[in-house]
């Protein structure tokens, strides 16, 4: 198990099964195969069920998000059961609620291992919560911008981050230089976004 920051997991092993409980945060399970305890992952509103395979959970806020690198999990919310298989992905809303989504790139969601961060058509309010769970350089964005998607317009919704510790002056991208971050949908946006914003794209 690897834990990504502020994560807080509970472990309960027994005889006859395997409880992780993730209370908070992110978590990429390696698990190994042993039909006679079955490995499950619960979060407030989920529960997630393999035998052997690795896979990724991530709970914060109300939402949790399940994503399979290889083998296969069983994935309960309140009102339904959804199997995954590798390469896909699925969100348990608030309520219990499993949408399914395929297909999803396993760097994409085990890029957090590697320290770094990949944002696909991702609404940038997000994006600023994801940043300020690593940094002590805290951001904060213009409340005009909060509703903002990371898309093909890079430099303007660059131009929206603030430092928060005042919330004088633009971000310097230099500062951003140091974070390995991924703000792109494509190879083509990402080249532009190098271009234009000066280097948000390191890999």
């Amino acid at each position: 198990m690897e834990l990504n920051a502020l994560s807080h997991v509970h472990i309960a092993y027994d005889p006859h099964r395997r409880r992780i409980e993730l209370k908070e945060g992110e978590a990429l399970f390696h698990v190994a195969k042993d039909a006679q305890r079955p490995f499950e992952v619960a979060t407030p509103n989920a529960v997630v069920r393999a035998i052997g395979t690795t896979f990724n959970v991530y709970h914060r806020r109300a939402d949790t998000r399940v994503a399979v690198v290889d083998g296969r999990v069983q994935v309960l919310g309140q009102t339904q059961a959804v199997a995954l298989g590798a390469n896909e992905a699925a969100d348990v809303e608030a309520r219990g609620h499993v949408v399914r989504e395929t297909p999803v790139a396993p760097q994409k969601a085990t890029a957090w291992t590697q320290r770094r961060l990949i944002f696909e058509e991702t609404p940038l309010v997000r994006v600023v919560q994801e940043f300020n769970l690593y940094n002590t350089s805290q951001l904060s964005i213009d409340a005009v911008s909060e509703h903002a998607v990371f898309g093909d317009n890079h430099a303007a919704l660059l131009g929206s981050l603030r430092p928060a510790a005042g919330g004088a002056g633009k971000l310097d991208p230099a500062e951003l230089r140091k974070q390995r971050i991924w703000a792109s949908g494509s190879t083509a946006r990402a080249a532009k976004l190098d271009s234009v914003a000066r280097g948000i794209l390191w890999t």
